[in-house]
């Protein structure tokens, strides 16, 4: 007759002899820190994204703006302002 094993835990992971198979059980536990670890990781992902477009389009909007400002101001009008305009809309 065989000697059966008892299950063995290691951090909530068991592990289960059936026949001539082990069986891995996870716990809701680590299901749960997974799932937690994986969308604070995202949400973190997501924020530096934010951050990130929100720096590089504040440089190129800013650069745009210096540049038509120059031109209004060497040809003396607001026509290259009002061609911006309707460039960007």
């Amino acid at each position: 007759m065989r000697h059966r094993q008892t299950p063995t835990t290691q951090s909530g992971i068991f592990n289960i002899p059936y026949e001539n198979l082990v069986v891995t059980v996870f716990t809701m536990i680590d299901v749960m820190q997974d799932v937690t670890a994986y969308v604070g990781i995202g949400a973190l992902c997501f924020g530096i994204g934010l951050v990130v477009g929100y720096m590089l389009l504040s440089r190129y909007y800013n650069a745009r703006f210096i540049y038509v400002s120059q031109q209004c101001a060497d040809d003396d009008s607001i026509i290259p302002l009002l061609n911006e305009l309707e460039r960007e809309s």
